[in-house]
């Protein structure tokens, strides 16, 4: 859990020394102005000013891409990276090296 609020300084010469533990929010002395108040579970669901910011718990990734719909750029169509999933390792090489070949001819 968190607890905490997002505040502005007091100018340096009105300041006294903070001491070196907080563990109460009264026990800060440096607040000018308070922001915002924080709260929540740092990772899943932490808290500004009553509203609720990223839920990693509920995260939901893009779907990939059916091999249907995607372009022949496509990292999955490379010839090399298929041959080595097929575990042809020499044919990958030799892919690879095509590859390498007509990048060179691009530039």
């Amino acid at each position: 859990m968190i607890e905490g609020i997002i505040y502005k300084i007091k100018k340096e010469g009105n300041t006294k020394k903070t001491s070196s533990k907080i563990e109460k929010l009264v026990d800060l002395i440096d607040v000018d102005f308070e922001l915002a108040q924080v709260s929540g579970l740092a990772i899943d669901k932490p808290v500004i000013q009553n509203v609720s910011y990223s839920n990693w718990a509920g995260v939901h990734f893009a779907d990939p891409i059916p091999q249907e719909l995607a372009l022949p750029s496509d990292i999955r169509f490379r010839e090399d990276l298929i041959c080595l999933k097929r575990d042809e390792v020499g044919k990958g090489k030799v892919a690879k090296g095509k590859l390498t070949q007509a990048q060179k001819k691009e530039k």
